[in-house]
């Protein structure tokens, strides 16, 4: 569950900001900016949480 949320803020994210990039209106990109902001701010605490109780997965080590 915790993993979907995490997935669900990084593409939230990713659509945010190519919304913004295409907008050509400055009130339409204000308002992708918030969400950005918003689910940036989402995806701290729930990073925090992943941390505070050991579910945060961590990439493994490159060994060329």
């Amino acid at each position: 569950m915790a993993n979907l949320m995490s997935y669900n803020l990084a593409m939230g994210v990713n659509y945010a900001a190519k919304g913004l990039t295409e907008s050509i209106r400055a009130d339409v990109g204000l308002i992708f900016s918030k969400i950005i902001l918003k689910k940036t701010t989402a995806g701290l605490t729930l990073k925090q949480y992943l941390d505070k109780h050991e579910w945060l997965r961590i990439a493994p080590y490159y060994k060329a």
